[in-house]
């Protein structure tokens, strides 16, 4: 069953299969120089954490398409806050995506790591 548009304004979920390695080769294309230096301070991998992060924006994207009706790219979410004991992460937008969510609004969600797969949701 899918949240009903009267409960909620956003869902995304994304899952991705993480291969060691990968994070560290998409992480220029994906993340700031800001956000590359905060996830090398996190306890989480930072191959594990860039994929974490690459699967979170797509979450973003997925949740926001219906309400912004345009394309938006990694850049206009920054990561700024990553959980790795609760499983939370927060994105942060850097660019005015429309009148509800404008730059500077911040979005939570929930990340889960199980059997090589990683899972994000924004609700």
């Amino acid at each position: 069953m899918t949240a009903r548009e009267a409960h909620t304004r956003l869902v995304g979920v994304d899952c991705e299969h993480y291969v060691p390695g990968i994070g560290e080769e998409i992480a220029g294309s994906i993340l700031s120089d800001k956000e590359q230096r905060f996830l090398a301070l996190s306890d989480v991998p930072l191959s594990l954490a860039v994929m974490i992060v690459f699967s979170a924006k797509e979450s973003l994207y997925k949740a926001l398409w219906p309400i912004v009706r345009r394309f938006f790219d990694f850049s206009a979410a920054e990561v700024c806050a990553l959980d790795s004991k609760e499983g939370g992460f927060a994105l942060r937008l850097t660019e005015d995506l429309s009148a509800s969510w404008p730059s500077g609004s911040v979005i939570n969600g929930r990340f889960v790591f199980v059997d090589g797969y990683i899972t994000t949701l924004i609700l």
